[in-house]
């Protein structure tokens, strides 16, 4: 239900210009609004040139899920 998601990846400086770039470019794409769901304050450091807002989430699993075995498909290391 929320559409498309871009994934900050880092904060080093090459890449924070480059999220600028993206956000600039889907801003004049027509995004309205963007929800920042990462651990910093990513507008202290990312020019945001629409509106935003920090979400925050929470975690919870269900029954007697473990979270490793959840990832270990994912996290798994490719074949060679």
């Amino acid at each position: 239900h929320l559409g498309p998601v871009l994934p900050a990846l880092g904060y080093g400086e090459a890449q924070v210009r480059e999220l600028e770039r993206t956000l600039a470019a889907a801003a004049q794409h027509g995004v309205e609004a963007v929800a920042v769901g990462t651990p910093i304050d990513l507008a202290s450091i990312v020019r945001i040139p629409v509106p935003h807002t920090r979400v925050r989430y929470e975690l919870r699993l269900a029954d007697d899920a473990v979270l490793d075995e959840i990832l270990e498909p994912v996290l798994a290391p490719l074949p060679h």
